[in-house]
């Protein structure tokens, strides 16, 4: 399984190895080059010096005088050393040996490429076995002052086709040893504080990384700490890093869904059983009555029986279908409805009960007046609310049905308002009606409604983004708004 602490601490480590390296490689790149740079200007600086040594190795008994400086000079006491660390040689254009310092004693260098009039530096092996850096070059003029001895004439001949001597070739050579060292101690050094940068940044990764993800596997913690009975918990932003905040709203949103629907489930299953308990219980004391005196059964016995079983069936059905309006699995049908035909063809079921209770209907809707609905819902809204009026509203009273939507040629918003009398309720029974198995208690012996009527009606609404709201005036006059 993948980690992002292994993958933080693989991925820096490796990319600090690769930054101590490369500035360990620069630091002795640059060392190096700063070396070299000395190591070629002390050679370039010698070249005066040889030039003057090899004029006088052949000014024959005229040799020029030494300037001051150079006799001084300890590189020249090296020059003429056995044992000195600086060494020369010239050749002639034949490749014979000319002249050499005391240092080379009977031993030569060996130079490879062409010397040309521009000096470059090159390494070599000296005879000793030691690597050296030397300078190479050619020139064509008489190092200096001096008597025309054979062994000058003999030195530059004659002159070539381009009427110049040939010259002689020339190498000035220092042993590398001091260079090489200083190198060595260099990269020892690079190496040595390669190693404690690479373990103190080790550390300090670890430290970082672990500190960093300190705060996401406490959230991991209390992550799985949460079942299904502790749904009311919610994570903290207080102390979260930024990155972490939006990763705890979306928990807390999951969360608080989880809960919800839990509930709902649990309110489901207690809504079932407090409506199925008392149908149960009156179908188990027929069934009694009837093992008991099976002659005395009745056609009344049987209709009350499938009374019983009817609620029993419209209180399942009825709770079904809140659960898959709380769960949105109704697909919406959208569909052009003439409100006002519509609202008569709603309440025609309810004429009859209404008449029987002497209750009037008032309906005050414009004709073609339409809206873009799901019918099939908005059937389910307005019976239900018919419904509650026709069983509810005192008797001898009206119910009017008012809608207000203005009159257009194309389907537009929805306002509509059903009022009825509800001398028994209270201002403050009005935030329990959408309630689930809410009824006033003169009411619960009365009438065998379930008490999802109201609720489904909402439900109903909220899945059409309709607002459906209950108001009660002074007058006892109650009043549910349809809009949207």
């Amino acid at each position: 399984m993948r980690s992002i602490r292994r993958h933080l601490l693989s991925r820096l480590l490796a990319g600090l190895t690769v930054v101590w390296a490369g500035a360990g490689l620069a630091v002795l790149w640059t060392v190096r080059s700063g070396l070299e740079g000395r190591a070629d200007a002390e050679l370039r600086s010698l070249v005066f010096p040889v030039r003057s040594l090899i004029a006088r190795s052949f000014a024959g008994r005229f040799p020029p005088p030494m300037p001051g400086p150079l006799l001084r000079s300890p590189e020249i006491a090296t020059f003429d050393h056995p044992n000195g660390t600086l060494f020369f040689e010239a050749w002639d254009v034949e490749g014979k040996v000319v002249a050499k310092s005391k240092s080379l004693r009977e031993r030569d260098l060996k130079v490879s490429g062409a010397f040309t009039m521009d000096p470059r530096f090159v390494d070599l092996v000296l005879p000793t076995g030691e690597a050296a850096r030397a300078l190479v070059f050619r020139f064509n003029e008489p190092p200096g002052p001096g008597g025309p001895g054979p062994r000058w004439r003999m030195m530059w001949g004659a002159r070539g086709d381009d009427a110049r001597p040939p010259g002689l070739h020339v190498a000035i050579a220092r042993s590398r040893k001091e260079m090489d060292h200083a190198l060595a101690l260099t990269l020892a050094g690079i190496v040595a504080g390669g190693l404690v940068a690479g373990i103190v940044s080790a550390l300090l990764v670890r430290y970082a990384v672990r500190s960093g993800l300190t705060p996401l596997q406490d959230m991991a913690a209390r992550a799985s700490g949460i079942d299904a009975s502790t749904l009311q918990a919610r994570f903290s932003a207080e102390g979260l890093p930024a990155e972490l905040h939006p990763i705890a709203d979306r928990l807390n949103d999951l969360i608080a869904r989880l809960e919800l629907g839990f509930e709902r489930e649990r309110r489901f299953g207690s809504d079932l059983a407090h409506e199925l308990r008392t149908p149960i219980a009156e179908l188990k004391s027929m069934a009694e009555v009837a093992v008991k005196w099976p002659e005395g059964g009745s056609e009344q016995s049987y209709q009350d029986v499938l009374a019983i079983a009817e609620q029993m069936q419209a209180t399942v059905e009825n709770l079904l279908l809140l659960g898959r309006l709380d769960k949105g699995a109704k697909e919406l049908l959208c569909e052009r409805v003439d409100l006002a035909s519509f609202v008569q063809e709603c309440v025609q079921p309810f004429r009859e009960q209404a008449s029987a209770r002497r209750l009037t209907w008032e309906i005050q809707l414009e004709e073609e007046a339409f809206v873009e609905c799901d019918p099939r819902l908005l059937r389910i809204v307005l019976r239900n609310l018919f419904s509650n009026a026709a069983e509810y509203a005192p008797e001898g009273t009206r119910v009017e049905v008012v809608g207000l939507r203005p009159k257009s040629e194309g389907a537009g918003a929805l306002d509509l308002t059903i009022r009825n009398a509800a001398p028994d309720l209270t201002p403050a029974d009005v935030p329990h009606l959408f309630e689930r198995l809410w009824r006033l208690d003169k009411s619960r012996a009365s009438s065998r409604h379930s008490g999802l009527g109201l609720s489904i009606a909402l439900a109903c609404a909220k899945a059409m983004s309709l607002r459906l709201t209950a108001e009660l005036d002074a007058d006892r006059i109650l009043a549910f708004s349809l809009r949207g």
